[in-house]
């Protein structure tokens, strides 16, 4: 999602934009998301989280908008649910439920969807843009450096199978997965200043089917 993002923020400043994505095309599902919900295994190599439900909150929705006009009407025609988080959504633990916002000065919306939906929709817009070229299959191993000592400078991208491409600027979006302190210190720069604070946390999910009559008696969506 960053590296989609990303893309479609450059392109307007620059004459191209050329999009480095490790997974291949068939790992990037073209299909629904109903299929990535049965398929087994891992449906998708890059993003650990790719089956879990995800939800886009207000400030991500307005600035995707901002990038991509029509994408959330594209992900609500294609079965996002619209929610307004104060209103619609209740959050259950061992030791009960979430406290409530029961009376917000004006809504907080939320867009609740597939992981697979979110990034299909906008990789979309980015296969479609004039400026952006996708080349799959091509995962990052290091960086380009020119220059001495004192006037080094980034100039490209070191490729996995071999080879390298080259640019004016280089934006490293691949989350918490970068190797980009690593690929600095080889290019000479002191390693930076790493807090690391563990949250001690696990994600399991569960896709329920609520019998019709139960569904509709439920006051949130």
């Amino acid at each position: 999602m960053a590296g989609l993002a990303a893309a479609l923020a450059l392109a307007p400043s620059f004459d191209r934009v050329l999009l480095l994505e490790a997974d291949t095309p068939q790992d990037c599902w073209q299909g629904s998301a109903a299929d990535v919900a049965q398929a087994p295994g891992q449906p998708r190599r890059g993003v650990s989280q790719y089956r879990f439900m995800h939800a886009l909150l207000a400030r991500g929705a307005t600035e995707l908008e901002a990038l991509c006009p029509g994408y959330l009407a594209q992900l609500q025609a294609a079965g996002a649910n619209m929610t307004d988080y104060y209103q619609d959504l209740r959050f259950g633990t061992p030791a009960g439920p979430f406290a409530r916002v029961t009376q917000s000065s004006q809504p907080l919306p939320i867009v609740q969807a597939s992981r697979h939906l979110l990034e299909h929709t906008l990789r979309r817009f980015v296969q479609q843009h004039p400026k952006v070229t996708v080349m799959y299959g091509a995962a990052a191993a290091g960086l380009v450096f020119e220059g001495g000592d004192s006037s080094r400078r980034v100039v490209g991208v070191q490729l996995a199978g071999g080879g390298e491409v080259r640019g004016d600027l280089v934006v490293a979006a691949a989350g918490r997965r970068v190797k980009l302190p690593g690929w600095l210190q080889a290019g000479g720069w002191p390693a930076a200043p790493v807090t690391s604070v563990s949250a001690n946390t696990a994600y399991t999910t569960w896709f329920l089917r609520m019998p019709p009559e139960v569904e509709a008696s439920l006051p949130y969506s």
